[in-house]
């Protein structure tokens, strides 16, 4: 049995996956939208001046930080998720290993869990009590 403390810190460390894609997709809506907004006349102006070229300079410049940035952002999520599914492995029981890879890599919300795997809802919190006393995290 592990203590309340224990549960709650081992449920945020499986959350920490949720986080980074969540951080991942602003970083991409970040980029899209700044690629959208050149793309108006307005931002577009400047009609070849050597203003025009300095504000091009910077939009490209500020694009490749951006695109750079998701770049690294998505590097990270890809290792948290690894990590994650690493610690999960560990677990002995397939419908634990499961029920947290559906849970908190595909974020499928426990109803689902339920239909997929032919069981109650509450036999699912179940197992998923289960899987998080028997996942491991440092301590």
């Amino acid at each position: 049995m592990c203590d309340k403390k224990l549960f709650e810190r081992k449920i945020m460390d499986l959350y920490e996956y949720r986080t980074a894609v969540r951080e991942r997709m602003r970083a991409e809506e970040n980029l899209a939208q700044y690629i959208e907004s050149k793309k108006s006349p307005k931002a577009a102006g400047g009609g070849g001046s050597a203003a025009g070229g300095s504000d091009l300079s910077r939009y490209m410049e500020r694009e490749e930080e951006l695109r750079e940035e998701l770049l690294q952002i998505m590097e990270e999520t890809e290792q948290i998720k690894k990590e994650k599914l690493r610690k999960i492995a560990q677990i002995e029981s397939e419908d634990e290993k499961d029920v947290l890879i559906k849970k908190y890599i595909y974020f499928k919300p426990i109803k689902e869990i339920a239909l997929e795997m032919g069981h109650s809802r509450q036999h699912i919190w179940r197992i998923h009590r289960e899987a998080i006393m028997h996942y491991k995290i440092d301590v």
